[in-house]
């Protein structure tokens, strides 16, 4: 019979193949775009074809803003922020809910932009927290809602979102009770 000790050996062999060699070092690629380094541009873009969430995720902010030599096109932006958000990149979850809330996409969807601000704040993102409490306090995209806004808000805050302290501070002086 087969050897177990040999298939284990020789699926352990196919998995450290599948896998990169070099994980992507977003950081480094921050830093390396941040200084307009144009090299940096296409090792986000070969990390990000290669499936790494956070170079989607950089790529869509490259698109979205239009920045070191990647022209701006909010639809290639959301096409990157939405593989970003399916790899589970928390970020790239609130800039699709920010381009969906401000119809900076062609359209204002606010249910969907509540959505994917709700899946940013539970996956820990604090502007997404702040921007799903801002919209549940507004009634944006759904009902009015003061309780979920002030959970979001102080969620946010606990992650020292500045507006999001200011405006837990603000409500515990106008309402000591509330803190």
């Amino acid at each position: 019979g087969m050897n177990i000790k040999r298939v284990m050996a020789s699926v352990c062999a196919v998995m450290l193949c599948a896998s990169p060699v070099f994980a992507f070092d977003a950081a480094g690629a921050k830093a390396r775009l941040r200084a307009g380094d144009m090299g940096a541009v296409s090792s986000v873009r070969e990390a990000a074809a290669s499936g790494d969430a956070s170079a989607q995720y950089l790529m869509g902010v490259l698109y979205e803003r239009g920045d070191v030599g990647v022209p701006k096109d909010v639809s290639r932006a959301i096409e990157f922020y939405r593989l970003a958000a399916l790899g589970g990149d928390a970020k790239a979850m609130s800039n699709l809910g920010t381009i969906y809330a401000t119809g900076e996409s062609g359209d204002v969807d606010e249910a969907r932009a509540l959505s994917m601000f709700h899946m940013a704040a539970k996956a820990g993102d604090a502007t997404g927290m702040f921007n799903l409490a801002s919209m549940y306090k507004a009634g944006r995209g759904g009902p009015k809602d003061m309780d979920e806004a002030w959970f979001w808000y102080r969620r946010a805050a606990e992650l020292d979102h500045a507006v999001a302290l200011y405006n837990v501070a603000m409500e515990c002086q106008k309402r000591p009770r509330f803190c």
